[in-house]
């Protein structure tokens, strides 16, 4: 067509431009009214479909508590047991927790065991013959006695009483605290489970240099517990006393 034909109106035309004159006409006091009827309808209408699409989204995450994430319902979090000190690589890495040997492995209840590392159950028998007996975590891999309890902030240790370290023969030396953020006691025995001499042993960060802290002869086995707790005294360990390496896990019988 030319420029100058007319474009014939659609049929709903008339009809729209009768009723927008009808609304629109503010002299007319029914115009004016059927108007705002016509605004209060498209705004209640846009109401309802803004509380739809609200009622179907998901909920915001920033609005959970701090610390909390979102998994099953009912799922408990796991204790704070270990922390990463500096958010830099670990300069000895934690075990492989599929390394554990089957004597050690967990089968007692109630407590929340390390990652990477069994546990045994050991009797303490004090000079006078008094005899406690205590659950300990297990390090007995190179491995787990190169980690030891580095990183653990829990002076609880998660229900366990210690770390019981177990050397294939006589070893001598000392530990050190690098990485390690609380204070520890610890205990060296020889092969027959007697204590050879105590220290107690302040935390380091993980850099070189960390203090050593000898034992005063060979030893076979060695035993760390927090200070917090009572460290090695509070198991028994002091001396004169006896460790029996019962080699089976706090459960079995």
């Amino acid at each position: 067509m030319t420029v100058a034909e007319e474009v014939a109106a659609p049929p709903w035309h008339d009809a729209w431009m009768r009723w927008w004159r009808a609304v629109s006409d503010v002299d007319d006091e029914r115009a004016m009214g059927r108007l705002r009827r016509f605004v209060l309808v498209v705004f209640v209408a846009g109401l309802v479909a803004c509380a739809g699409e609200s009622g179907s989204a998901p909920a915001d995450p920033t609005l959970l508590p701090p610390n909390e994430t979102q998994g099953p319902v009912g799922a408990a979090a796991a204790p704070p047991t270990t922390a990463d000190l500096d958010g830099r690589p670990d300069a000895i890495e934690a075990p492989d927790p599929a390394a554990v040997p089957v004597t050690a492995v967990v089968t007692s209840t109630g407590r929340s065991p390390l990652p990477g590392f069994g546990e045994v159950r050991v009797d303490v028998v004090a000079a006078d013959g008094t005899v406690l007996t205590s659950c300990l975590l297990l390090a007995e891999t190179d491995a787990q006695s190169a980690r030891g309890l580095m990183e653990v902030v829990d002076a609880e240790l998660g229900g366990y009483d210690g770390m019981l370290f177990r050397f294939a023969a006589d070893s001598n030396g000392g530990f050190y605290m690098r990485n390690t953020p609380q204070q520890l006691s610890i205990a060296y025995l020889d092969g027959a489970g007697a204590v050879v001499s105590t220290a107690v042993m302040d935390p380091c960060e993980d850099v070189d240099g960390c203090r050593s802290y000898p034992a005063a002869g060979p030893f076979r086995y060695a035993v760390e517990v927090p200070t917090a707790v009572g460290g090695v005294a509070s198991i028994g360990l002091s001396p004169g006393a006896t460790l029996r390496d019962s080699m089976t896990s706090c459960g079995a019988t």
